[in-house]
């Protein structure tokens, strides 16, 4: 196994700049999530590690080798892509066994190979079947015993689980993690959902329009986010953006938007005036407290152990709140509400972080 480092690597595509100067360590042994939407450039970063894209300029290294002009033969690396490409002429094992006998490998190691990855990944009894009787968690299961069996030193996976159904696909991912403890190995894990990234990865590495906005342990990218953007990005449902000011009253700081005026503490905001304030809506509290404010509820959504709650407090402003499932709302509803003082989190205009 091996580590992965980054230095500088750009991308253009004419005039485009796909991935730009984005410096990132990958330590031996990591599951390293790369996240973001459409276009951010998290899988051409995948291909250029992978040597499939050739870098404008910046430097791989895989291990103690500098490897960015090296053949993707020579990289020894495992890659798994959303598209599965198995041949569908041939059985299970002939599929395993497939890149062990392009490089050679004497015909009694490959079967020794293949019936040990087949046990690890749990396939065993499938191995004298066809792609085409397979299952959808089956075949991506195939396909990730093809790239182990080679030992690769780094695994390499682009969206893999994205043509699964919500079923399949949280079982892949305890899978997925499963085998990452098992092997001990180096991933790297490319995909455009932000449960898959919480779920899985060690660390997150979140992209945006070619950059890296930040990069953390998935609990302290959520609640300590280090722009809008990100902010935004992770959390079902989305963290709720409101737009105001920091005023002065008396002694306090307050924050004040289309009737709202919580108290803010005052070491977690020193800056005054125009500000974005985000909250997340676990921290949008129903009931009587300091600094309440009515609202009207538009909307529920009951999703068994939580119900998710629209309160409309000033038109066109509307918050939403995460609460019990026991808790007893309706639409039409006033209810009072407050925002948990501790968990505000404010953006300048620009979307940058202020602390």
């Amino acid at each position: 196994m091996a580590a992965v480092r980054l230095e500088g690597l750009t991308k253009l595509f004419a005039s485009t700049r796909a991935v730009d100067a984005i410096d990132l360590a990958v330590p031996d042994g990591e599951f390293v999530v790369l996240v973001g939407p459409s276009g951010c450039g998290k899988t051409t970063t995948l291909n250029m590690i992978a040597g499939l894209e050739t870098p404008t300029a910046g430097d791989i290294w895989i291990g103690e080798a500098r490897v960015t002009d090296w053949e993707p033969r020579d990289r020894n690396l495992g890659m798994v892509f959303q598209s599965l490409a198995l041949f569908p002429h041939l059985s299970v094992f002939d599929n395993i066994a497939f890149p062990l006998r392009i490089k050679k490998v004497p015909e009694a190691d490959v079967a020794a190979r293949v019936q040990a990855v087949a046990e690890t990944t749990r396939i065993a009894p499938l191995l004298r079947k066809r792609p085409a009787t397979l299952s959808g968690g089956e075949a991506q299961r195939v396909a990730l015993a093809r790239t182990i069996v080679v030992k690769p030193a780094v695994f390499l996976m682009d969206e893999p689980l994205s043509s699964l159904d919500a079923k399949l696909r949280v079982e892949m991912r305890t899978e997925l993690k499963r085998l990452h403890a098992q092997l001990s190995a180096t991933f790297i894990y490319v995909t455009h959902d932000q449960a898959e990234a919480m779920t899985m990865a060690d660390r997150i590495v979140v992209m945006h329009q070619g950059r890296i906005h930040q990069m953390g342990p998935p609990l302290q990218i959520y609640a300590d986010p280090a722009n809008r953007f990100v902010a935004g990005f992770f959390g079902v449902p989305a963290m709720n953006f409101l737009d105001g000011e920091v005023v002065a009253e008396g002694s306090d700081l307050r924050f004040s938007a289309a009737g709202l005026r919580p108290k803010l503490p005052a070491p977690r905001t020193a800056t005054r005036g125009p500000t974005t304030l985000g909250v997340r809506p676990e921290h949008v509290r129903l009931g009587d407290g300091a600094d309440a404010s009515p609202a009207t509820v538009s909307l529920i959504e009951p999703l068994g152990d939580e119900t998710l709650v629209f309160l409309d407090y000033g038109a066109p402003v509307s918050l939403v709140a995460k609460v019990d499932a026991e808790d007893k709302v309706a639409v039409g509803d006033r209810r009072p509400f407050t925002l948990r003082p501790d968990r505000l989190i404010f953006f300048d205009s620009a979307g940058g972080r202020l602390r």
